[in-house]
């Protein structure tokens, strides 16, 4: 069976990866010079496809680690590092370059990989290879399913209501949320550095 403590873990974890309310800026960049209309498409369109690489990658991505032959040490090494760069990125508050000639629709770059991102994707893999004995692994990959649909379902709410919840939070406000994210974000990388470098010495 999956704790409930671990299944609450999960959830922040995805959750600050995502970072929805860093996401909020840039969709609102992207989608500036659309209609009403046109922004609903988009965010549909970014919803869907984020949802389906997340989940996607619950059921692949442990398949593809095997077939390239990666230790759970180097995961979790790489990962940490990967999630020490976004989270400095959101530190930074550094929004994510669009060039005003591009077209972009709700699948790129909104959907991937502003909302299904490096960080999501990592996350959900560490988790698939490296959190539960196999004989767990269908319940917890159902588990995990639900838990992606919930992040995404609270982004997409977010996202809808991009400029009133924009307004209401303030500038300083929005800086300061995504900032403690990023600082989240770092913090969980150092973890799973410092994991695995102890992963790696106790296989020596």
């Amino acid at each position: 069976m999956i704790e409930g403590n671990f299944a609450v873990d999960i959830f922040v974890t995805l959750f600050i990866t995502i970072n929805p309310i860093a996401v909020l800026a840039t969709y609102l960049s992207i989608t500036a010079r659309y209609t009403p209309e046109q922004r609903k498409v988009i965010l549909k369109q970014a919803i869907i496809f984020s949802f389906l690489v997340l989940v996607l990658t619950i059921y692949i991505g442990g398949y593809v680690l095997d077939i390239l032959g990666l230790e759970k040490y180097a995961l979790m090494i790489s990962g940490g590092l990967l999630f020490c760069k976004f989270g400095w990125e959101a530190l930074q508050n550094t929004p994510l370059a669009v060039h005003e000639e591009d077209t972009p629709t709700g699948m790129v770059p909104l959907g991937f990989p502003v909302i299904a991102g490096p960080g999501s994707i990592t996350a959900i893999v560490l988790f698939t290879t490296i959190s539960l004995p196999s004989e767990d692994h269908g319940e917890f990959k159902i588990i995990l399913t639900l838990i992606v649909s919930v992040c995404i379902a609270i982004t997409f709410f977010l996202l809808k209501y991009a400029e009133p919840i924009t307004q209401r939070l303030g500038k300083n406000a929005t800086v300061a949320i995504v900032r403690i994210t990023g600082l989240l974000i770092v913090t969980l990388g150092i973890q799973l550095v410092l994991s695995g470098i102890g992963l790696w010495l106790h296989s020596v």
